[in-house]
């Protein structure tokens, strides 16, 4: 399955204190077989996958894992070959100045933590996102992405100021891949958004693009930013595609947080008779059991864990292994008596 695979993610781990790992997968070749394989090997308790698909594709393909997961964003794709590009006339005192060590710049900094930080950007959530990744944290891991991580695994990055009369009223951050600048983020300070400046970024940005000899522009939107689209569109950049973000959380890496049991049966009964014993007065509202291989077998061990979340819910993570392997997994969601 050449076309998938897991990274780490470093950041995301060090800020959530969970395993996080990113990926991206087109369905159209994918095998769950396969995935849900690798997902049993690995140390993974929240993978941040990037899914191309149809919706109704994207649905099945996560029911079939049996695993808790949330669809938080869904993005476009553009795509411009530059030669069809919508020239606009540009203001003398609207340039681009180029930031040479963004990690080190402190203006840069400023306005990078405003932009991500002033509500521009659509992240949906629900008790699993928001307990394990709260909106402060989520934030935190933007900022420092944008601020270094990005730069420092971009071949050629490209970072900027939007400069209008002399005053930096926002930013770009992008990458150089071949004849290809593929955008990452474009950002103005609140104070400046709706006035027109967003055709001077495409405008500046195509020029440098012809001075380097690159032929594609790409970038993402997300699906609810119509001012950006619209935008983008107006200089003819069209999406081409889209994807949905997805969030999937097996709660793989078994760590001293699990607690070894002896349960009555393995298998759906005997969670369910340890839900009730740890929780008696607590209202079942999900159960999800994963049988990746088969029925766990005798020599199997049981270990669980349970995680607070928002809304006064519990979650009880129940895996079944053998060797190194999980062979079965359970995931039971309660809400808390009050």
């Amino acid at each position: 399955m050449s076309n998938f695979s897991f990274n780490y993610s470093q950041l995301e781990t060090e800020i959530y204190n969970y395993h996080f790992y990113r990926a991206s997968l087109n369905l159209l070749n994918a095998n769950t077989g396969q995935i849900l394989d690798v997902l049993n090997k690995e140390d993974i308790d929240v993978l941040r996958l990037k899914l191309m698909a149809s919706h109704i594709d994207v649905l099945k393909f996560l029911t079939t894992l049996h695993m808790p997961f949330e669809i938080y964003n869904i993005n476009y794709i553009n795509k411009l070959d530059i030669k069809h590009y919508r020239d606009v006339n540009l203001p003398e005192d609207v340039i681009f100045k180029v930031i040479e060590n963004p990690h080190n710049d402190v203006k840069f900094q400023e306005i990078l933590e405003t932009v991500i930080t002033s509500e521009n950007w659509v992240e949906y959530t629900g008790w699993l996102s928001d307990s394990i990744m709260p909106k402060q944290r989520r934030l935190e891991v933007a900022v420092n992405y944008y601020k270094s991580s990005f730069y420092s695994l971009s071949e050629h990055p490209f970072y900027t100021f939007l400069v209008v009369n002399g005053v930096e009223v926002g930013i770009t951050v992008g990458k150089f891949e071949s004849d290809v600048y593929q955008g990452a983020l474009f950002g103005l300070l609140p104070e400046y958004r709706k006035k027109g400046l967003a055709k001077y970024f495409y405008q500046l940005m195509v020029e440098e693009m012809r001075r380097r000899g690159a032929v594609y522009f790409r970038n993402e939107v997300n699906l609810f930013n119509t001012n950006s689209q619209s935008s983008a569109n107006n200089r003819n950049i069209q999406a081409d595609d889209y994807y949905f973000n997805v969030s999937i959380f097996p709660f793989r890496k078994l760590d001293n947080s699990f607690i070894k049991v002896a349960l009555t049966s393995i298998g759906e009964s005997g969670w369910l008779e340890l839900a009730k014993e740890l929780y008696p007065k607590c209202q079942i509202l999900d159960m999800k059991n994963n049988f990746t291989v088969c029925p766990a077998s005798n020599d199997s061990e049981a270990l669980y864990r349970c995680i607070d979340l928002k809304e006064n819910c519990i979650m009880i993570v129940g895996h079944v292994i053998k060797g190194e392997r999980v062979e079965a997994s359970t995931y039971i969601t309660l809400l808390k008596s009050t």
